[in-house]
C-alpha cells in the first residue's frame, strides 16, 4: 500500500522520533501538525508499528470525517468509530418506536465493537471525539463489549461461549445481549428463531445473518439481504456484539434491585428505575437508564477505566483539553490492557 511507503520514508527521516517516543514512553507530547495531515500522521505511524490506538478529536463530525480518511490510508476493516450517544442522558424515556430502537441498538453494538477492539489489544485505529468519551460504561471485568463468535462445523458447546451448551441456551443468550426475538427479522437488534434455524440481525453488521443447525450443531452461517431473505454469501464465523451497554442477567437484575430500594424512598430517579423493574421492564432499566442510572446498576465508569487507559487519570481535564486544542493521540500497549 502507498501508506507503507510513505510511512516508511516519514521514519527514516527522524522528524517525529521524538514525538513518537515520548507517547511510547507514557509522556505526554504535543506536535504541532495542519489539519489536514493529521489523519495522514496518524496512519503512517500506525502502518509502521500496527498496535492499539486511541485517537481523540474535538467533535462528531470530525471524527466521522478523520475515521473515513484513515479507513482510506489504512483499510476500513481497521479503523472503527466510537459514537457518542445520540440521546438525552436526562430523560429516560424508552425508544418511541421500532426505527428509534434500531438506531440505537446499532449505535450500542458499534460503540461495544469499538471498546472491544481496544480492551482485546487488537491492533486498530479507534477515532472517538471528546464528547463520547464521557459518558459511563461498564467497567473492564464485566467484559460487556465481549461479543458472541460462532463457528461453523462446531457444537455450541465446544465454541468455549459462557452459558451455552445447546440451541436453546443460545437463544436466551442472544436475549441477554439485548436482542429481541420479534418471530421475523425487524431491523437491527432483532432475531428470529424457528426450527434449526435462527436469524438475528447483529447490530454491529451491515446484513442479517441467518445460522442453520442441525440439533446443536452449526451447520451453516450465511449472510442475507434484509427483506428479502436472499442469501448474499456464506460466512466460516460470525461475531454478534450486544445492543446494549450493560447486560441484563437474573443475577444484575437481583443486584440493581437491591441497590435501588435502599435509594428510592429519597430520589425519584432510582423510585421510577425500581418501578420500572418491577413490572418487568429491564430492558428500560438497563438500556436508558444506562448513565443517570448506572451508578446503583453497576458502579459504572468512564470509557478509560473500562479499556484501562493509564494516561487518562482525569478523563474530563483531558477531553477539554482536546476541546481547545485538537487532536490527542493515545497508543502504548499498556493503556489497554
Amino acid at each position: 500500500m502507498l501508506i507503507d511507503l510513505l510511512s516508511q520514508t516519514l521514519e527514516r527521516s527522524g522528524a517525529l522520533e521524538n514525538f513518537w517516543g515520548k507517547l511510547d514512553a507514557g509522556a505526554d507530547a504535543t506536535i504541532g501538525v495542519a489539519s489536514s495531515a493529521r489523519p495522514f500522521l496518524v496512519a503512517a505511524r500506525f502502518a509502521e508499528r500496527p498496535q492499539p490506538t486511541l485517537v481523540v478529536v474535538p467533535g462528531e463530525e470530525t471524527a466521522e470525517t478523520f475515521a473515513r480518511m484513515l479507513g482510506a490510508y489504512v483499510g476500513d476493516e481497521k479503523v472503527y468509530l466510537y459514537r457518542e450517544r445520540e440521546e438525552n442522558p436526562f430523560i429516560l424515556d424508552p425508544p418511541a418506536n421500532a426505527k428509534e430502537y434500531q438506531a440505537r441498538a446499532r449505535q450500542s453494538a458499534r460503540r461495544l465493537e469499538a471498546l472491544w477492539a481496544l480492551q482485546s489489544g487488537r491492533s486498530c485505529l479507534v477515532v472517538a471525539s471528546a464528547r463520547a468519551l464521557l459518558r459511563k460504561v461498564a467497567p473492564a471485568r464485566a467484559e460487556v463489549a465481549r461479543p458472541l463468535v460462532l463457528e461453523v462445523g462446531k457444537e455450541l458447546d465446544e465454541m468455549g461461549i459462557s452459558g451455552i451448551e445447546d440451541y436453546e441456551g443460545l437463544v436466551e443468550h442472544l436475549v441477554e445481549l439485548g436482542y429481541e426475538n420479534t418471530g421475523k427479522l425487524d431491523g437491527p437488534g432483532t432475531f428470529s428463531a424457528q426450527g434449526g434455524t435462527i436469524d438475528v440481525f447483529a447490530g454491529n453488521l451491515v446484513n442479517p445473518v441467518r445460522l442453520d443447525f442441525f440439533g446443536d450443531e452449526l451447520e451453516e452461517i450465511r449472510s442475507l439481504l434484509p427483506g428479502t431473505g436472499q442469501t448474499i454469501s456464506s460466512r466460516a464465523s460470525v461475531e454478534i456484539f450486544p445492543v446494549q451497554e450493560f447486560p441484563i442477567t437474573s443475577r444484575g437484575i437481583a443486584q440493581a434491585r437491591s441497590r435501588l430500594v435502599p435509594q428510592s424512598s429519597t430520589t425519584p430517579l432510582y423510585r421510577d428505575l425500581l418501578d420500572a423493574l418491577d413490572q418487568g421492564d429491564s430492558l428500560f432499566v438497563f438500556f436508558e437508564g444506562v448513565t443517570r442510572g448506572a451508578p446503583a446498576l453497576q458502579n459504572g465508569k468512564k470509557l478509560c477505566q473500562l479499556v484501562g487507559i493509564g494516561i487518562f487519570h482525569n478523563i474530563i481535564r483531558i477531553a477539554r483539553i482536546v476541546l481547545h486544542t485538537g487532536i490527542g493521540i493515545y497508543r502504548h500497549p499498556a493503556f489497554f490492557h
